[in-house]
């Protein structure tokens, strides 16, 4: 049965993003069970999911794309693996005022801040600020820059 080659590549990003979704909601029943309870509430815990969600879909669409310009599947884990150090630079773990002057600038321009920032705002009641639309920023950017990457790439990368 012929089908279009990018519907493989879209499927296989939408596998991904599924796959992901469900770890999430996995952890947060785990730790529903182990006493969480979002301050926010209901709505807080929907924008929450929202936001991960949002995350999960621009970390898909760049790894999709690092897929397409790796020669081989170990190269595409090899470089996807770069990404995984991004929460530990972030404020994921410990405020960004404690930590030394030279990382103070790094967690505070990358884009896992703004996003961690988000979450933790809206599960705890608090207002969001900047740190939300900085997040839409940051995944909205990765989501198009991504999306031109494999319009520009795919059909080149199919050709070979």
């Amino acid at each position: 049965m012929p089908i279009p080659g990018w519907a493989v590549l879209i499927g296989h990003a939408a596998a991904s993003l599924v796959r992901n979704l469900i770890s999430t909601v996995i952890v947060g029943i785990v730790a529903v069970l182990l006493g969480y309870r979002a301050a926010g509430g209901l709505g807080g815990v929907l924008g929450a999911a929202g936001v991960v969600a949002l995350w999960i879909t621009a970390i898909t669409a760049i790894f999709t794309v690092v897929g397409l310009f790796a020669k081989t599947p170990q190269a595409a884990s090899g470089y996807g693996f770069i990404f995984l150090f991004l929460p530990y630079l972030s404020s994921a773990f410990v405020p960004i005022a404690t930590m030394p002057s030279w990382l103070k600038p790094i967690a505070t321009f990358q884009p896992c801040t703004p996003v961690i920032e988000s979450i933790r705002a809206l599960l705890n009641g608090h207002p969001q600020g900047a740190d939300l639309l900085l997040a839409f920023a940051w995944c909205g950017g990765f989501v198009a820059v991504a999306t031109l990457l494999c319009i520009w790439a795919f059909p080149r990368r199919i050709s070979h």
